[in-house]
């Protein structure tokens, strides 16, 4: 099983957007949206700062 460490968690009305730290010593995101369905991708990130704007891509390309 891996293991992460959260490193940020932003909340709006709509979705949480989550930003995580892997065994494989990377950056992940995964946003969560107020129905409960989860958007990610396996792609990793070497900064906290480009995971958070590739989860902020996403937020927009899915128009939320």
């Amino acid at each position: 099983m891996s293991s992460f460490r959260v490193s940020s968690l932003i909340g709006c009305p709509k979705h949480l957007l989550l930003v995580f730290y892997t065994d494989r010593r990377a950056y992940q995101f995964r946003v969560v949206t107020n129905q409960g369905k989860i958007l990610g991708t396996t792609e990793i990130y070497y900064t906290e700062k480009a995971a958070e704007n590739a989860a902020r891509k996403c937020l927009v390309e899915q128009n939320l």
